[in-house]
């Protein structure tokens, strides 16, 4: 419980940062019911609010529709392909995303977040910071070919080929595991996350992500619980 109350208040602070960027400071004292002066305070980061001002701020900002509402905004599409990058870079947002997923799997005792490599790494390293769990990133190669791993591999034709390692070790068995990706799309990546971490006989809390975009993972990762913030139509 304690734990959750301080990523409430930090997850309030962000979400002001970000409102603060587009609303005037009087404005934000009218739509909140908080005083300008401590809301820059808060925004600043002199003050961090209080358990119930922190309650106030997420409700008052809109939480996570504030967050998919600046996703919708801002996404950038090229030829079907969608372009977080831009997004990502802005650590504010960033972390805003983060802890309003580590929110959401608090109560989970995740103490693994297995990610596979390249661009959900900066989002999966912040939640594992968040929840205190131990960061795994599932390679494209063997880095040390005198280890062992985990390995999974897909093929589907034409063109679809796909490898993933994690070095065995770092996934404990018995331990409790969020997936994380910035984009759920054919959902066949998380599918070679999942077998790797039920090979190393893990327990897959669920998967925590940015986008979903269409309904072909659905069928893939039925019966785990998935998060996240915007569904885009394939």
């Amino acid at each position: 419980m304690i734990k959750r109350k301080i990523l409430k208040k930090l997850y309030a602070t962000r979400l002001l940062r970000l409102a603060k960027r587009s609303t005037r400071y009087r404005d934000l004292e009218s739509m909140l019911g908080i005083d300008a002066t401590l809301l820059a305070r808060y925004v600043t980061g002199t003050v961090m609010p209080g358990t119930s001002q922190a309650r106030r701020i997420i409700e008052g900002l809109g939480g996570a529709r504030m967050l998919a509402d600046i996703l919708r905004r801002s996404i950038e599409e090229h030829g079907g392909y969608i372009d977080l990058a831009p997004l990502l870079s802005d650590v504010d947002y960033l972390c805003a995303l983060a802890l309003d997923l580590s929110i959401r799997y608090e109560r989970e005792s995740i103490d693994t977040v297995l990610v596979p490599e390249t661009s959900g790494i900066s989002l999966a390293t912040l939640i594992a910071s968040n929840l205190d769990a131990r960061l795994v990133i599932a390679r494209r190669r063997k880095e040390n070919p005198l280890h062992s791993y985990y390995e999974e591999h897909l093929v589907r034709p034409p063109n679809i080929r796909r490898s993933f390692y994690v070095r065995q070790g770092l996934l404990v068995e018995g331990s409790n595991v969020l997936i994380v990706d910035d984009i759920i799309h054919s959902g066949l990546t998380l599918e070679l996350m999942l077998r790797i971490a039920r090979k190393a006989n893990t327990r897959v809390a669920g998967i925590a992500s940015v986008v979903a975009v269409g309904d072909r993972w659905r069928e893939i990762l039925e019966g785990v619980r998935v998060e996240y913030f915007l569904y885009y139509p394939g």
